[in-house]
């Protein structure tokens, strides 16, 4: 296909999804008032795909650690997997113009694609050695089959033999919700700061703080 003909055909596409969108109704009436708007679908499940990503990654690494410190930091590229699939759940759902994802949470979850990946046990296992070889292959294309198994297979042992106990992993993340729960309870618990506490906080030294205000007192005296 020559260059004019890719970009008709991307023009075409683009104007049939820009015209499709007016034959889908709206999915709610926001609390101000406005309708929904069904144009923005594809960017609010582009969004939810992204924020997936990061927290199954994010995720995996906390649980793998809790499983084996250190080693655990293999859990990642299957977390990396999960919120790859779930970049491409949400596109294909965002192009299709579904309904808008649920606002609490709903990135946490993992959708049907996962599911079926996870429940099928070879595909489970080919996804997550594919995934972990194909990260490497930007850093070592001749060795990535290799990193990649050496992942796979750390994966694998952290499944069957970790070092923690369940137990003991449940008890260290207990013990991490409730640190950063104390930590929100602090600065929940902090003071407002007064203007000269502000000013000191963002100008630090640069003006003197110890002066007199001059729109406290008697203030004719600036009419002098």
């Amino acid at each position: 296909m020559t260059r004019i003909g890719r970009w008709s055909c991307a023009i075409a596409l683009g104007m049939f999804l820009a015209t499709a969108t007016y034959a889908v109704q709206p999915a709610y009436i926001g609390p101000m008032g406005n309708v929904e708007e069904p144009a923005l679908r594809p960017y609010k499940w582009m969004f939810r795909g992204l924020k997936a990503l990061t927290f199954q990654t994010v995720d995996a690494i906390e649980r793998g650690n809790r499983k084996t410190p250190g080693l655990g930091m293999a859990e990642g590229f299957r977390g990396v997997r999960k919120g790859a699939v779930e970049v491409g759940e949400s596109y294909f759902k965002g192009a299709m113009l579904f309904s808008p994802p649920p606002r609490a949470g709903d990135y946490k979850k993992i959708g049907s694609a996962n599911k079926f990946i996870d429940e099928d046990p070879l595909l489970r296992n080919l996804a997550d050695y594919l995934l972990a070889s194909q990260l490497i292959v930007w850093f070592n294309p001749q060795d990535a089959w290799k990193w990649g198994a050496l992942i796979w297979t750390a994966q694998k042992t952290l499944d069957c033999y970790p070092v923690m106990t369940p137990l003991e992993q449940e008890k260290m993340a207990d013990e991490t919700q409730a640190a950063r729960e104390r930590k929100k309870e602090a600065m929940a618990a902090q003071k407002p700061m007064t203007r000269k506490q502000a000013q000191a906080a963002y100008i630090g030294e640069r003006i003197p703080l110890s002066r007199k205000d001059p729109y406290k007192g008697n203030i004719l005296h600036i009419l002098q």
